[in-house]
């Protein structure tokens, strides 16, 4: 069998892959970028953050995003089933100064883009190549590739990034990864032509409509009047409706009705699809000659759209420490630690306001906020990107958990859904 040479093996060409094999490249590193599709490829996860920003004009693709034509998402807004509330936390006025918009955007473009950009930094892109193996040892890692076209061969390389995204290349084969039990939810979603929006500005932002049985649908505007809908529910949930899921997809949307106006006049213009949202955290984000990045070391769930920036500002401090291993020449779990821990930290933030958001009292203080010390304020910062906190955000942060623990014992919100059972 043939084999080829690098300094790095990138697994999986997402947002998490290009941007490691980009800034890899940029230090002058021989890198490889394997993955097992053709771009441009269908990929969910269409809602990005403000804090993406910085790394997008870091990377020099800032223009092509817009040239590209996404739409500019100035709020979150959460939102009740029957449309009688509806929140917009303004990026604009988040507690720590940032960035006040981001885009919504079609991943099949917006993946090939920054995929472009790492070739054109000088990564070797190889699509339609899948990874059958894996064999790290203390001199090297090899990689067997087998392309759609040509013959299979192996990748010796100094260093491997796992950016493999919910396949877990790395993560399922060395036993690392452990699913979070109670948080077991699957996604039914589509694209629609014709969905009501509201006009201006305000027709760019993500709205998550609460359900009283603890789901959730997103509605994310995209280009080309293409709206992005989901539904997020339990996995027992979706299980039961085995075989009928489009038509129960139609009944819940019919079934909710600030949506089931919105949608009067809409098509559907894609087929309905299911992806498990299942979370789940690695034991390691790294190793000996091994780093995962983004979703290839832990996934959460989609509710807050911090999955792209998470898989690329992950790239972005994978690569640093991966030059400073260079530099050392020092390949060991060890060189990783700093990384793996500033990683942790982040997932951390994000982990903590999920879980909150699936307890009744939390969501009550989405749908009907206030910003008192400025606690408003402080959550847009979260919901922007703002993993690295300073000290008058954390404390607020902490304020607005215990504000909410309490509320479980004390009315301090409304009573929206107290007394019903969630799945």
């Amino acid at each position: 069998m043939q084999s080829e040479v690098s300094d790095v093996a990138v697994i999986g060409g997402g947002p998490g892959g290009s941007t490691a094999a980009f800034y890899l490249s940029r230090r002058g590193y021989r890198v490889v970028v394997l993955d097992k599709e053709k771009f441009p490829r269908f990929h969910i996860g269409e809602s990005l953050l403000p804090f993406n920003l910085e790394i997008f004009d870091d990377m020099g693709v800032h223009e092509d995003l817009r040239q590209a034509g996404f739409v500019e998402k100035h709020a979150a807004e959460f939102a009740s089933s029957d449309g009688g509330i509806d929140e917009k936390f303004y990026f604009k006025d988040g507690l720590v100064p940032g960035r006040p918009m981001a885009y919504q955007v079609l991943r099949s473009e917006f993946d090939h883009i920054l995929l472009k950009r790492a070739a054109k930094e000088g990564a070797l892109v190889r699509e339609e190549s899948v990874v059958t193996d894996c064999v790290v040892s203390p001199e090297r890692v090899e990689l067997r590739v087998e392309p759609k076209d040509g013959s299979p061969y192996t990748l010796v390389s100094r260093l491997v990034v796992d950016a493999s995204g919910q396949h877990t290349f790395l993560a399922s084969r060395l036993g690392l990864k452990t699913v979070y039990p109670d948080h077991r939810k699957f996604a039914v979603f589509a694209h629609f032509k014709n969905a009501e929006r509201a006009p201006g500005r305000e027709g760019g932002n993500i709205i998550i409509f609460s359900l009283e049985d603890g789901g959730w649908f997103w509605f994310i505007p995209l280009a080309g009047n293409v709206t992005s809908l989901g539904l997020v529910l339990g996995h027992e949930a979706v299980k039961a409706q085995s075989g009928r899921i489009e038509a129960y997809f139609e009944e819940r949307i019919q079934g909710t009705p600030a949506l089931r106006a919105r949608m009067s006049n809409a098509e559907r213009a894609s087929p309905v699809r299911t992806i498990s949202n299942f979370s789940y955290m690695s034991s390691r984000f790294a190793g000996e000659r091994f780093v995962l990045v983004g979703d290839a070391a832990a996934f959460l769930d989609p509710i807050f759209s911090s999955g792209v920036y998470m898989a690329m500002s992950s790239a972005r401090m994978a690569a640093e420490s991966i030059h400073e291993a260079f530099r050392a020449n020092d390949f060991g779990a060890r060189r990783f630690r700093g990384y793996e821990r500033a990683q942790r930290g982040q997932l951390k933030v994000y982990f903590r306001l999920i879980r909150a958001y699936y307890r009744p009292e939390f969501r009550e203080m989405f749908l009907c906020p206030s910003n008192r010390l400025r606690l408003q304020d402080t959550v847009v910062s979260v919901l922007a990107g703002c993993t690295e906190q300073p000290l008058g955000m954390r404390l607020r942060v902490n304020l607005f958990y215990f504000i909410g623990w309490l509320s479980r014992f004390i009315p301090l919100s409304p009573k929206l859904y107290r007394g019903l059972v969630w799945s």
